[in-house]
């Protein structure tokens, strides 16, 4: 249990808006096994790779938005 101000519940929304969407959440695989190979021994550059998708699904999130 979180309040809905925690971090964590914009987790669990990325979460759960990738399971409702199958073609968004292969992007993502796609972009991290993509980083994963470029930053194989580098976490501090992996991580920060994923940035822009995560703030991009957050705020498709945040729209309502429903993708195909």
């Amino acid at each position: 249990m979180c309040t809905p101000d925690n971090f964590m519940v914009r987790q669990i929304e990325f979460r759960n808006f990738l399971n409702a969407h199958p073609t968004h959440a292969k992007k993502y695989e796609t972009l991290k096994t993509e980083l994963a190979a470029k930053f194989k021994n580098d976490r501090g550059a992996y991580v920060p790779g994923k940035t822009n998708f995560i703030n991009e699904t957050l705020q498709l999130i945040d729209k309502n938005t429903t993708l195909p």
